[in-house]
């Protein structure tokens, strides 16, 4: 079973994944995580003090650019990676092309290794779960692309692999908006270089509703998880536990897309 979260940036998608897993796995079940780790994040302990600061600075820049190159050289070493998925990739980004080519490139790398993180996924008996996928992409599509179209992002939507279950993270607008300007504090310039603004940022939580809502009127579902603060992540992660029991008990697993 494959569990993918989405969200508005700084909702906590990757807290929740964490908090999710040691949950199922008290619970009983093979859980395994495909995180996202920011390299910015890496990064963070390296070192400590002004130097020490300059040091993860670079360091988180010079992941952004390494990181992407040798994950792929890395699938293309793998005798289960096919080229079809690099293929899927380039597909999925030219239905809505970025306008950028930074990002155009990032996205295209990204979502070929997410294909093949999926795909392996799919293959599992355990729970697998995404702290963000497909519908995580299109949102940053939408918002790169500068298009909304709600034809154009159904058809994109029909395009991805679907999710088993389907979980959105949701915060108060205020404490998003303060999360993010945490973290672009925290960042150096060179970081700030290969991550979006905070005006993009902020966007996104527009788009994310907007997907959201378009996601539920095609029929499919949507389940909410309040993100404020910790307790809430363990009480969305003990609703998530028993709604996945009781769907594993009314219904044989079934083999994600």
């Amino acid at each position: 079973m494959i569990i993918e979260l989405f969200g508005p940036p700084g909702v906590g998608k990757t807290t929740f994944a964490k908090c999710l897993a040691a949950r199922l796995r008290q619970n009983g079940h093979a859980v395994e995580l495909v995180m996202s780790v920011r390299p910015a994040e890496q990064a963070t302990t390296v070192a400590s003090g002004e130097n020490g600061s300059r040091s993860r600075e670079k360091t988180a820049a010079f992941e952004r650019l390494r990181r992407p190159f040798v994950e792929v050289v890395r699938l293309l070493r793998r005798q289960s990676f096919a080229p079809q998925e690099t293929r899927s990739a380039n597909d999925i980004v030219r239905m809505l092309t970025p306008t950028s080519r930074l990002w155009r490139f990032r996205l295209t790398q990204y979502l070929a290794r997410l294909s093949n993180s999926w795909s392996a996924a799919s293959s599992c008996a355990g729970v697998m779960i995404f702290d963000q996928a497909f519908i995580q992409a299109v949102s940053s599509l939408m918002l790169l692309g500068e298009n909304e179209d709600e034809a154009l992002v159904s058809r994109l939507l029909d395009r991805v692999p679907k999710a088993d279950m389907l979980i959105r993270l949701d915060a108060p607008h205020e404490v998003l908006e303060d999360r993010l300007e945490a973290r672009q504090n925290a960042q150096g310039l060179l970081e700030r270089l290969f991550e979006l603004d905070l005006k993009r940022n902020l966007a996104l939580l527009g788009i994310v509703d907007r997907l959201h809502a378009l996601i539920e009127k095609r029929g499919e579902t949507v389940i909410r998880v309040n993100s404020l603060d910790q307790p809430a992540l363990e009480e969305g992660a003990a609703r998530i536990g028993e709604l996945l029991a009781a769907r594993l008990h009314a219904e044989p697993l079934r083999v994600a897309s």
